[in-house]
């Protein structure tokens, strides 16, 4: 099913892209942390909001526009170079499980400290975070911050971990999968069209110029 690509969100004027809207939210929700987690929190916001318009279409819409908010995805205009970096690196990428876009809940968290070990829970949210890390299938522990009896519902990602394990060496597809599960499919949302096939070529017809000349404008173009 399609998606859109405009959304409106509250206190916004008109309609923004999506991924704009998604690099805000990486800026909002965790724009200090590590790369590797700013990637896994773009998809995390992608996968989150698009999850709940499945779930509801008229979210998104002028008459119905994103909540800006703890209780939906905090978002903030102007995001930061490395939010839209972030961003960028992983456009249209999402979470599924069994092909079907999964909640993708995120909270804080718990503080980890450098031994990894988890700590102070200033906002009182490690009670959502879930540990799949290696588990398939119905080993993976579903988030009591959503209905727990969804098939979608694959656990709830820390951003403090998140944090942790991309200063530790883990990229975004690892760190995703340590809080929702080994299974977790990471992809784009559509897959690209295979391209059409080339038309046989006419017997005795000379092949055009065109793409040799278009190649070489190219290559000179790159030498300066």
């Amino acid at each position: 099913m399609s998606f859109p690509l405009l959304v409106y969100v509250e206190s916004v004027a008109g309609p923004i892209a999506l991924e704009s809207y998604v690099a805000g939210v990486v800026a909002a929700e965790n724009g200090a942390a590590a790369h590797a987690a700013r990637q896994a929190q773009a998809v995390a916001a992608r996968t989150y909001v698009l999850r709940a318009i499945l779930d509801d279409r008229a979210l998104g819409t002028a008459q119905k526009p994103i909540r800006n908010s703890e209780r939906f995805q905090v978002y903030k205009p102007n995001p930061s170079a490395r939010a839209l970096m972030a961003t960028a690196e992983t456009t249209g990428v999402v979470c599924r499980y069994k092909g079907e876009l999964i909640l993708c809940n995120y909270v804080a968290g718990a503080e980890w400290n450098a031994g990894g070990k988890r700590g102070e829970d200033p906002t009182n949210t490690e009670k959502w975070v879930t540990y799949n890390d290696g588990k398939t299938g119905a080993a993976v522990k579903p988030s009591p911050i959503s209905n727990t009896t969804r098939p979608d519902n694959r656990g709830c990602m820390s951003q403090n971990g998140a944090d942790w394990l991309a200063r530790n060496g883990r990229n975004y597809l690892d760190i995703l999968r340590y809080f929702y599960g080994a299974d977790l499919e990471i992809g784009p949302l559509v897959a690209p069209s295979p391209p059409p096939p080339s038309p046989e070529p006419t017997p005795g017809a000379e092949p055009s110029p065109l793409p040799i000349l278009a190649a070489l404008a190219a290559l000179a173009l790159e030498g300066g």
